[in-house]
């Protein structure tokens, strides 16, 4: 994952990321990711104004989307 921030990160630095992935690509509703990450690399902003472009790998990830206790079966 790339983004450019005005924080000022170190490679290696771990970092919690939340996504809202849209219905269109979840399917019946959109659906929050909870990520882990690592930060990989640190540049210069294409953009410049003071911001930093930085590189993120993924290292976990999680829905934030909790099992109904109507979906449980019960013996």
């Amino acid at each position: 994952m790339y983004f450019e921030t005005d924080v000022l990160l170190q490679v290696g630095t771990p970092v919690e990321v939340s996504l809202r992935i849209p219905q269109e690509l979840a399917g019946r509703m959109a659906n929050d990711i909870k990520c882990t990450a690592r930060v990989v690399h640190v540049r210069p902003s294409a953009q410049g104004k003071g911001k930093v472009g930085v590189g993120l790998h993924i290292e976990r990830y999680e829905s934030a989307i909790r099992v109904l206790d109507r979906d449980r079966w019960a013996s």
